[in-house]
Protein backbone atom coordinates (compact mmCIF):
# COMPACT_ATOMS: atom_id res chain seq x y z
CA UNK A 1 0.00 0.00 0.00
CA UNK A 2 2.61 2.40 0.72
CA UNK A 3 4.13 1.86 -2.87
CA UNK A 4 0.89 2.77 -4.49
CA UNK A 5 0.22 5.75 -2.25
CA UNK A 6 3.49 6.78 -3.10
CA UNK A 7 3.49 6.16 -7.25
CA UNK A 8 -0.30 8.11 -6.81
CA UNK A 9 1.70 11.08 -4.77
CA UNK A 10 4.72 11.26 -7.15
CA UNK A 11 5.27 14.85 -8.60
CA UNK A 12 2.73 16.49 -5.96
CA UNK A 13 3.75 18.61 -2.45
CA UNK A 14 0.60 16.99 -1.05
CA UNK A 15 -1.89 14.61 -1.17
CA UNK A 16 -3.74 12.34 1.23
CA UNK A 17 -4.13 9.16 -0.36
CA UNK A 18 -7.11 7.11 0.59
CA UNK A 19 -6.56 2.98 0.18
CA UNK A 20 -8.61 0.06 1.48
CA UNK A 21 -6.86 -2.96 2.55
CA UNK A 22 -9.28 -6.23 2.19
CA UNK A 23 -8.24 -9.93 2.66
CA UNK A 24 -8.56 -10.35 -1.58
CA UNK A 25 -6.97 -7.29 -2.55
CA UNK A 26 -6.21 -3.34 -2.10
CA UNK A 27 -9.43 -1.08 -3.10
CA UNK A 28 -8.49 3.00 -4.17
CA UNK A 29 -10.90 5.43 -2.29
CA UNK A 30 -9.95 9.01 -2.84
CA UNK A 31 -6.78 11.19 -3.42
CA UNK A 32 -7.34 14.50 -1.07
CA UNK A 33 -5.40 17.80 -2.02
CA UNK A 34 -5.95 19.11 1.43
CA UNK A 35 -5.43 18.58 5.03
CA UNK A 36 -7.99 17.19 6.80
CA UNK A 37 -10.00 17.55 3.90
CA UNK A 38 -10.39 20.99 3.42
CA UNK A 39 -12.02 21.28 6.67
CA UNK A 40 -9.71 22.89 8.95
CA UNK A 41 -9.66 26.83 9.80
CA UNK A 42 -6.75 28.53 8.07
CA UNK A 43 -4.20 30.82 10.16
CA UNK A 44 -4.12 33.22 10.07
CA UNK A 45 -8.31 33.89 9.06
CA UNK A 46 -6.87 36.37 6.61
CA UNK A 47 -4.85 33.60 4.66
CA UNK A 48 -8.69 32.10 3.77
CA UNK A 49 -9.37 35.42 1.69
CA UNK A 50 -5.74 35.48 0.00
CA UNK A 51 -6.14 31.83 -1.03
CA UNK A 52 -9.94 31.82 -2.21
CA UNK A 53 -8.47 34.94 -4.25
CA UNK A 54 -5.74 32.76 -6.48
CA UNK A 55 -8.25 30.37 -6.84
CA UNK A 56 -9.87 30.75 -10.64
CA UNK A 57 -13.16 31.68 -10.76
CA UNK A 58 -16.12 29.49 -12.46
CA UNK A 59 -18.40 31.09 -15.24
CA UNK A 60 -21.37 29.93 -15.22
CA UNK A 61 -23.40 31.03 -18.64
Amino acid sequence: MIEYAEALGRGLDYIRVDLYDTPNKVYFGELTPTPAGGTEPFEPRALDGFLGRLWPRCVHP
